[in-house]
This record gives C-alpha cells, sequence and structure tokens, in this order.
C-alpha cells in the first residue's frame, strides 16, 4: 500500500507506458491492416488497399491512432496571424542577438532588435550584456511615446517577446502594469510565434555580412554595420508591398521626403575637416584620415572611425573616396575573409579574430629616394616621415594591440 501512495502522486503517463493506455486494440479491418503495415499514412495506405482489394483506411473523426500519434509527432510552425496594425507602435517584436565573440571596440556583445509590426521598421541597440536589455527597452518606449506626443499621440500597445529572463523581470513586468502596456510571451521554444523579429535578425545580418565582406573592414566594427545595416533596410521598399518604404511608414513624412544622394560605400576613405581648435598649428595638415562606416542617427551627419584614435565621431565636413578601403589591407581584415576567398585544399575552417596568427600586411611602395652622394651618409632617410603620413596609420585588431600598420593606399593623395 505504501508503494501505491508514492505513485498517487505522479501523473499517470510517467508511470503507465503509452503504448497501453487502451484505445490501441485494432477493432475493424482497415485499422487491423493499418496496424500490420506498420501504421502507415493515409495516402499510402489507401494506394496499397486499392491494388490488393481491402477498403480505404476510414479513421474515425473524433479519434485518432494513438500510435501513430505517440510515434509521428512533430513540432508545427503554426499558422500565419491575420492580426492587422493600424497605426505605430500597436504592436512592437523584441528579441536579443548574440553573444558574438569578436573583440568589439566598444565592448560590445549582443544586441537588441526592436520591429514596429505596423511600419516593419527596425530600431537595432547594441548592448554589453543581455541584462542591459531591460533598461534598453523602458528607455526606447519613453522616447518613442515622447516622439508621437506632438505627432498623433501614439502609445505603445503591446509588446511581444520570449521567455528571456531580461523580458520576465519583475522591473520590466511593473513597468508596463504601470504604463497599461499587454505584454505577450510566446509558447517556450516555440520562436516562430515571434517570427518576425526572428526573421528580422537573419535580414540584419545578411546586410551586416555584405557591409562588412564589401567594405573589407574587420569584424571588430560590427556594432557600426550593424546601425548601418539597420539604417539603410529602413530605407528600402518591403517586397509585398514595393510601394511601402519603413521610414515613411513609421515617420508619415514628419520629416520630410526621403533622401539618398547622402548615401557612402561603407567602409570607403574618409577625409573629414578639423575645426580649427583641434589643429595642430597653422602648418598642420586640416584633414584626418578615418572610414566610413555609417550615419548619425540623430545628427545630419556621418559616422567617420579613426584607427589612430580607436573611436567613431560624426562630423558633416568630410568627403570620400569610394574607390578605396583604408581597412581593406590589414592583418585583421585577412585574417577575418582570406579563408572564405583563398585557395586552400579542402575545407576552410573559419579563423577566430582574436586568436590565430596575423596575416601580413602588404607594404607600401614608397618612391625611390633622390641620390645626393655627397652628403648620404649624413642625411636622413628619405622621405622623412610626415604628420599626413602618421595621420593614416591604421591599428591591428585586435583594438589594444601595439602593432601598427601603415596603409597601402591613400598617402600618396597629399
Amino acid at each position: 500500500m505504501a508503494a501505491l501512495d508514492g505513485v498517487a502522486d505522479k501523473s499517470v503517463t510517467s508511470v503507465i507506458p503509452p503504448i497501453v493506455q487502451g484505445g490501441l486494440a485494432p477493432v475493424t479491418k482497415d485499422e487491423l491492416w493499418h496496424a500490420r503495415l506498420g501504421h502507415p499514412g493515409k495516402l499510402v495506405y489507401d494506394k496499397l488497399a486499392k491494388e490488393i482489394g481491402l477498403a480505404k483506411y476510414e479513421p474515425s473523426p473524433y479519434s485518432l491512432c494513438s500510435t501513430c500519434a505517440t510515434a509521428k509527432g512533430q513540432l508545427s510552425k503554426g499558422v500565419i496571424s491575420d492580426f492587422k496594425t493600424t497605426a505605430p507602435l500597436q504592436l512592437v517584436q523584441v528579441d536579443l542577438c548574440g553573444g558574438f565573440r569578436y573583440e568589439e571596440y566598444v565592448d560590445s556583445k549582443c544586441f537588441l532588435t526592436i520591429r514596429d509590426s505596423y511600419s516593419r521598421y527596425y530600431f537595432v541597440i547594441p548592448l554589453k550584456n543581455k541584462a542591459a536589455a531591460t533598461q534598453a527597452l523602458i528607455n526606447w518606449i519613453h522616447q518613442q511615446e515622447n516622439y508621437f506626443s506632438t505627432r498623433g499621440g501614439y502609445k505603445v500597445g503591446t509588446v511581444r517577446t520570449d521567455n528571456g529572463g531580461e523580458f520576465t523581470s519583475n522591473v520590466l513586468h511593473d513597468f508596463f502594469g504601470s504604463k497599461g502596456i499587454t505584454h505577450q510571451l510566446t509558447v517556450t521554444d516555440n520562436s516562430s510565434q515571434n517570427g518576425a523579429v526572428e526573421r528580422a535578425h537573419r535580414t540584419l545580418q545578411e546586410k551586416m555580412r555584405s557591409l562588412l565582406i564589401g567594405g573589407r573592414v574587420p569584424p571588430y566594427l560590427w556594432s557600426e554595420a550593424l546601425r548601418c545595416a539597420a539604417f539603410l533596410l529602413n530605407r528600402l521598399p518591403i517586397l509585398p508591398r514595393l510601394r511601402s518604404v519603413p521610414y515613411a511608414q513609421y515617420y508619415g513624412g514628419a520629416d520630410g521626403p526621403l533622401r539618398f544622394n547622402n548615401l557612402r560605400t561603407f567602409g570607403c576613405a574618409a577625409f573629414a575637416t578639423l575645426p580649427a581648435p583641434l589643429r595642430d598649428g597653422k602648418l598642420a595638415p586640416p584633414v584626418v584620415t578615418g572610414v566610413m562606416v555609417g550615419y548619425s542617427t540623430n545628427r545630419k551627419a556621418y559616422r567617420v572611425y579613426i584607427p589612430q584614435k580607436n573611436k567613431t565621431y560624426e562630423t558633416n565636413q568630410v568627403s570620400f573616396d569610394e574607390t578605396v578601403f583604408p581597412l581593406r589591407d590589414t592583418a585583421a581584415s585577412h585574417q577575418a575573409y582570406d579563408f572564405a576567398i583563398g585557395a586552400a585544399p579542402g575545407l576552410p575552417k573559419a579563423p577566430s579574430v582574436d586568436k590565430g596568427v596575423p596575416h601580413p600586411v602588404v607594404p607600401v611602395d614608397f618612391p625611390e629616394p633622390p641620390s645626393f652622394p655627397s652628403r648620404s651618409s649624413v642625411n636622413p632617410p628619405w622621405p622623412p616621415p610626415s604628420p599626413v603620413a602618421q595621420s593614416t596609420r591604421v591599428m591591428n585588431s585586435p583594438p589594444n594591440s601595439n602593432r601598427w600598420y601603415p596603409i597601402a593606399c591613400g598617402i600618396n593623395r597629399f
């Protein structure tokens, strides 16, 4: 009796094997042959039954073969929702992507993707860790509701996320309650219920890879490529609705018509003119050489990465050479991309950015020095180093490395 008391606390299915739960014994002739043939599907069984003179398999509309249900269970992606939004912020879909193994120059390891269901506009926020997603989402909601307070008065109605700890915390739960926001959660291990933002991750990463590879920019600048990818995707037509552009749908033309004549190739050479107070004397070069890595989201400016400083600046006083890619011949670029285009036999293996031997840098071809026979022993090497040449050096990845390399292109521009 004591043994049965222990069983009573458990579910029936955990004690009794499903094969003996009843309803499995063949009753009709077609069910008997269905069992004899190893429980084939209805179409297969009916095809064979026609050849050997058996009746078609007619399962009951109110029950099913328990053996088939037990042995052939599979996950279903469900059906596409017919819910339609009619204004921005009615439904916001949120998810995290990462972490990335690259040593990013600002220590970001993942990013938060926010998708407006109505306009399909993407917001991306690089994060140092997943725990920062909670506050980042709260700040974003405050910012967007404040923006629309005088432009239609839109409020966030529903937020849909998965069951990650950053989305199920008490802090976020209390915030949603105070704002009257409905929080929709997907079923555990069923991310397809938030499939639109999951698909957005693939779209963003494809665009990121295209920008990095096309501009030969090392992967440690992935967060800059991410921002640029979202900026461009928000200005491209939506395939099902080719006349619809996410930027125009979300902002409704509040910021004026879309402009495309300001676009430049990601990774190309950028020559930023310094303000007078930042120049090193009146005879110093007024321009610093950098790399174009995107567009500002809150200024009418470009984002320019300065390798010497390992920082990104926003400026509108800049010109571009879209045929020159300064980071192309750096060790980090070779290490990251040569495995994909090399002719090594066998299946190439992607190296880790922070491990392995750096690729040698292509040497710079300086012009031949002039001949000074009478004073060759006392003259300094030619050409002498100049601030211009020094300003065109780039740092090898990872960014904290002490090794510096000259750019194979751009020095002779001055």
